[in-house]
């Protein structure tokens, strides 16, 4: 009973923080992204007799390898649930042993947690002979998703994913929008710190309800105010679906900017105030702004964390990165095409 997966971490173009049910992992809007072919985490997970009791290890750039316990922290606890809940949905007992490995920062803001948890769950039901699950993607994506992640479900499919909200709040699942080789974006992500960050996303999400400034955020997600050249007025997630299929990218770049800077707004109002930017990140903005008056095609965004998501297209995906590699408080970067959804394989970590 062993199974190993492989899932990336993905950057969401317009985001979510906040949840209209914690118990079920319910955003309170719909949200899209695209997945990172180069920032991946690959997890074993094997189920025998001769476990005495669960062990779940993460290793990871920035950790000599943390044995998870279930008290660490509301991600960790959700992991061991997520084994006791499969478990009695498959109807065994065997405890279970996981290794995951990232090839990128752990905690520093660059989706680890949806890396993992996609490539979490998949291995676990296919470990557990539940492979009607795996199977069918959408359901797949509700399974991880009740891991403790929305951004996780975004993972499952190739390409450029959207966590669709059903109208009644009750369900949440993953459509893909286009496949990796729709559009040629590049995300170059310039790491400015590979601490591992004081407030959690599971904690931030929960004092997101503490802003007085979260209302008028569903409220900016929800409304149809955006014009497509049709002149037929969605919402935001709408409107970047569009771009998506469209390849519009200054329509992307405008409304991915301007939400991350709104979805940061929520944060640094919370109480207590949840600050994920540093000084590096102020001065990332800045340049970007600099480099697109110059005539640079290339947007931000940033999820939790301080690290920057720079969005460009292919063609000039290097000149980007070498100005970057220039700049002195960007310690390195990481440069990702769209990439695809997770999957199984069959080399296994023990």
């Amino acid at each position: 009973m062993k199974a190993t997966a492989i899932a990336p971490a993905n950057i969401a173009f317009i985001k979510y923080w906040g949840r209209s049910n914690h118990e079920k992992f319910l955003p309170l809007s719909t949200t899209n992204s695209m997945n990172l072919a180069s920032c991946t985490a690959k997890t074993t997970v094997e189920f025998a007799t001769n476990y005495e009791h669960d062990e779940i290890v993460i290793i990871a750039p920035n950790t000599k390898g943390e044995i998870l316990q279930p008290q660490d922290g509301d991600k960790s606890a959700e992991l061991f649930k997520t084994l006791e809940r499969l478990r009695q949905l498959a109807g065994v007992e065997y405890k279970a042993r996981v290794r995951s490995e990232l090839n990128f920062p752990f905690k520093a803001g660059i989706a680890s947690s949806a890396a993992g948890m996609a490539a979490f769950a998949t291995a676990v039901l296919t470990a557990l002979d539940k492979r009607e699950l795996v199977a069918d993607l959408k359901e797949l994506s509700r399974q991880v998703r009740l891991v403790g992640s929305v951004s996780a479900a975004r993972s499952v499919a190739d390409g450029f994913t959207e966590a669709i909200l059903t109208a009644d709040q009750t369900d949440c699942y993953v459509e893909q929008i286009a496949g990796p080789d729709h559009w040629d974006l590049v995300d170059v992500v310039a790491v400015v710190g590979e601490q591992q960050k004081k407030t959690s996303t599971s904690q931030g999400h929960l004092l997101a309800e503490t802003s007085p400034f979260l209302p008028a955020r569903i409220e900016y997600l929800q409304a149809e105010t955006i014009k497509l050249a049709s002149d037929r007025l969605v919402n935001r997630a709408e409107a970047v679906k569009q771009s998506i299929l469209n390849k519009d990218f200054d329509m992307l770049a405008s409304l991915s900017e301007t939400d991350a800077l709104n979805m940061h707004s929520v944060m640094i109002t919370s109480t207590p105030p949840v600050f994920y930017l540093s000084p590096g990140s102020v001065k990332l903005i800045e340049l970007v702004w600099n480099l697109r008056q110059q005539g640079l095609p290339v947007f931000f965004t940033f999820d939790a964390g301080p690290n920057a998501h720079l969005i460009t297209l292919k063609k000039h995906a290097a000149e980007l990165e070498k100005i970057l590699q220039a700049t002195e408080f960007v310690q390195y970067t990481i440069s990702n095409e769209a990439g695809v959804g997770v999957r199984l394989v069959s080399e296994h970590l023990f």
